[in-house]
């Protein structure tokens, strides 16, 4: 998100407000997706670079990246937000946030009986 702040200059405040608002869709859809761990929104003034990216335990970074023009970004968040619509009604089978909810539970729980002990 700093990237995005540096084009306040450049550009205008609705581009500005449009990209702030793609990279926390971006980021939030990141977690439905079981390859990707994290995203990030980039932009130079005439492209839109959006990239979803893991890092492996060796320390190598994979990752995928989509480049349009920002004259379509409206039609990315548009996309984006579907994305994230279609992937909440299907958060109960997703195997990604069912581990991380039961690792948040385990925590919580270990938490409680060590504040017990």
């Amino acid at each position: 998100m700093e990237k995005v702040f540096r084009l306040i200059n450049i550009l205008d405040e609705k581009v500005v407000d449009d990209l702030i608002f793609l990279d926390r869709l971006v980021q939030f859809y990141s977690k439905f997706l079981e390859t990707w761990r994290t995203a990030e929104v980039t932009s130079d003034g005439k492209t839109v670079r959006v990239k979803f990216f893991r890092v492996n335990k060796y320390g190598y970074e994979n990752f995928t990246e989509r480049v349009f023009p920002i004259e379509d970004i409206g039609k990315r968040i548009a996309s984006y937000k579907r994305k994230i619509r279609v992937e909440f009604k299907k958060r109960y089978i997703n195997v990604r946030i069912q581990r991380e909810i039961s690792m948040h539970k385990w925590k919580k729980i270990i938490r409680d009986a060590e504040v017990q002990m």
